[in-house]
Parts: structure tokens; C-alpha cells; sequence
């Protein structure tokens, strides 16, 4: 028996799959696999761009009986381009679609940091990218510390630190 979080009036599992850098392809079959082993709790984001494979992964536990949605816990996050108060309802409506859900257990601020707008038909996932000129190798994401993956996949701080790097929107 996992062991649960009074949640206002939920009880999230305390053990949950975080679902950050599942690669899009493995992840229908990552997630409905950690279900058939008794996964009940879900990470889930927007910004992770694999929110409607979480979704497929979803739908085939509960096709194939390995658990009920009541039984599930589903957490999201509102990403950073929408947390104007007239953009929240569309960015959690486009979560519940691509989880093919009716509702969230929890949904989260991301980051307290608010961005500019942009249209879902912009940029979706709203995951921002850094690369280096001319080496699509070297991808990175910048979060509220600014910190970065180096193409070795390991972390630093204050952000890439030689070469020419631009913000891609």
C-alpha cells in the first residue's frame, strides 16, 4: 500500500512517475506499464510535450482494466505563457484534451515566473529552447534557475558558458 497526501479533499499517492523527459515514443507504453505495476500517481506538464502520449498510455490502462480513473491521480501544471487569469481555463482544457481526461486531481503554477503570451498555434508544447547556432545537438531548457543540459545530459548553472546561443521562440 502507497502511502497518500491529504490533498484538500483528495488523497494523492505519495509516490508518483514523473514523466519529464519520456521520450514521445516510449511514453504511451512507459506510462501504462508503470500503471500495470501499480503506478497511481502521475506527474504530468505541459511544458514536458508529452502530455497526449500520457493521455494514449491513460487510455490503454483503463481499455485494458488495469485500473479505474478513480483510482488514478492525475497531476498537470499550467505553464508560464499562461498565467493571465483570461488564458488558464484554454492551457487546462488543452491538458484535459491531450490527456484525453475530464478532469485533473491537481493541477499546478509550473513556475511562479509568468512569460509572454503565445498562442497555443504559435508554439506547442510551450517548452522554450536554447541552441547553439548552427548544432541542433545541443538542446537546453531554462527554468526558474536558469540552469542547463549540456549535450553530456548533465546540469549546470547560470547557462551555457561559450559559443554563440540564441533564445528560439
Amino acid at each position: 500500500m502507497v502511502a497518500k497526501i491529504q490533498v484538500g479533499k483528495g488523497a494523492m499517492p505519495a509516490v508518483g512517475l514523473g514523466l519529464w523527459k519520456i521520450a514521445r515514443e516510449e511514453t504511451p507504453e512507459m506510462v501504462r506499464g508503470a500503471i500495470a505495476e501499480g503506478y497511481c500517481h502521475l506527474d504530468s506538464a505541459a511544458d514536458y510535450g508529452n502530455e497526449a502520449e500520457v493521455g494514449e498510455g491513460i487510455r490503454l490502462a483503463l481499455q485494458q482494466g488495469l485500473v479505474d480513473r478513480e483510482s488514478l491521480w492525475v497531476t498537470s501544471k499550467l505553464w508560464n505563457t499562461y498565467h493571465r487569469p483570461e488564458h488558464v481555463r484554454s492551457a487546462c482544457e488543452r491538458t484535459l484534451k491531450d490527456l484525453k481526461l475530464s478532469e485533473l486531481d491537481l493541477y499546478l503554477i509550473h513556475f511562479p515566473i509568468a512569460l509572454e503570451y503565445v498562442d497555443f498555434e504559435t508554439r506547442y508544447p510551450p517548452y522554450l529552447l536554447l541552441t547553439r547556432c548552427g548544432d541542433t545537438q545541443n538542446a537546453a531548457r531554462c527554468g526558474a534557475t536558469c540552469g542547463y543540459v549540456g549535450g553530456d545530459g548533465r546540469v549546470g548553472r547560470g547557462g551555457p558558458r561559450q559559443g554563440n546561443w540564441r533564445l528560439q521562440l
